[in-house]
């Protein structure tokens, strides 16, 4: 029996690795986007212990300190925003991503129904070729065992 034969089998194949580069490329933003998290937590927690420490001095040095430690805060809290901005952009960009993936999912989706349904045709197909082959074979012996008998 011949093997099936798909001529899109190469488009589905393409659409396969495309779909495993697309799903690489938003676990790459995610892991971007845990490191932006994980910067922010940072940040926020050294404030908050560097806030603390300063609450335990007393006097003039804690003026002094005071501050250096609110330039600090300022400073931090613009890098905070900038990273908040980050992470707004590379969720932006997982969203789109995971869009994209979503449609090649759907058009590889409807290649494997194509490619489905052309097997089933194809199969279909050679049952009637091999019946006919089947019922060739058995004509032709019974027109033989018939002009047999018939000498």
């Amino acid at each position: 029996m011949a093997r099936f034969v798909w001529r899109l089998d190469k488009v589905l194949n393409a659409k396969g690795k495309l779909e495993q580069a697309k799903e690489a490329e938003i676990h790459a933003v995610a892991a971007e986007i845990v490191r932006v998290d994980r910067q922010i937590g940072s940040i926020r927690s050294k404030l908050r212990v560097m806030g603390g420490k300063l609450g335990e001095l007393g006097g003039a040095e804690r003026l002094q300190k005071q501050q250096m430690y609110l330039s600090h805060a300022q400073y931090s809290e613009q890098e905070i925003t900038q990273l908040g901005h980050k992470r707004g952009e590379l969720e932006k960009i997982r969203q789109e991503k995971t869009a994209e993936l979503a449609e090649i999912r759907r058009s590889i989706k409807v290649l494997e129904k194509l490619r489905e349904k052309a097997k089933q045709e194809w199969t279909e197909e050679q049952e009637k070729i091999e019946q006919k082959e089947t019922d060739d074979l058995n004509n032709t012996r019974s027109a033989r065992r018939l002009a047999g008998e018939a000498v």
